[in-house]
């Protein structure tokens, strides 16, 4: 972050955890967030919950429409969160994704693509700071994540990193938000 933001004395912290679902990032938030009395929070998750997707027994499985509203109610309770701490809140779509090799792949990209419309109405909704990674990052189907942004169709290397950088830093700018 640093790399793309950290210029001119600003100071970030990414409470980011690998493989974290909005259910934890919700019990942490007020550790990761609210404490720390941030101007803006910049909140990207869900890819993670669609995982159960594809869990090997049946019973464990979760439909896709669950998933969507577990991730939204959950985004719904940190803008809430924020703004009772006077923290902006800022919410993200979800990436697409690319992973040949995942049975699910199609399935995912098509329940991202609407969980992604759900956040956006939350955002709209609740005169949230939106930041739309999804349209400049997927392919021309809309849904597939395109390629040379990421190495294994799912984490954006550099080249993946470099859009989301612009596509924030430009979304941001819009709000009088300047990193």
């Amino acid at each position: 972050l640093n790399a793309y933001f950290g210029l001119d004395g600003l100071f970030i912290v990414n409470r980011g955890i690998a493989g974290d679902v909005t259910e934890f990032a919700l019990k942490r938030f007020d550790a990761d967030v609210t404490q720390l009395k941030p101007k803006h929070v910049v909140i990207k998750l869900g890819i993670n919950q669609y995982w159960t997707l594809d869990f090997s027994f049946p019973q464990d499985r979760r439909k896709a429409d669950d998933i969507r509203a577990d991730i939204v109610a959950d985004l719904d309770k940190m803008i809430v969160r924020s703004r009772d701490n006077g923290i902006v809140p800022i919410v993200c779509s979800i990436l697409p994704t690319s992973i040949e090799m995942n049975v699910n792949t199609a399935l995912r990209n098509r329940a991202v693509r609407e969980a992604n419309a759900d956040i956006r109405a939350l955002a709209e909704r609740t005169g949230t700071i939106y930041v739309d990674y999804h349209s400049a990052m997927a392919d021309e189907d809309g849904l597939t994540l395109r390629p040379g942004l990421a190495h294994d169709g799912l984490h954006p290397h550099a080249g993946g990193y470099d859009v989301m950088a612009g596509v924030l830093r430009e979304t941001l700018g819009r709000h009088g938000i300047r990193i």
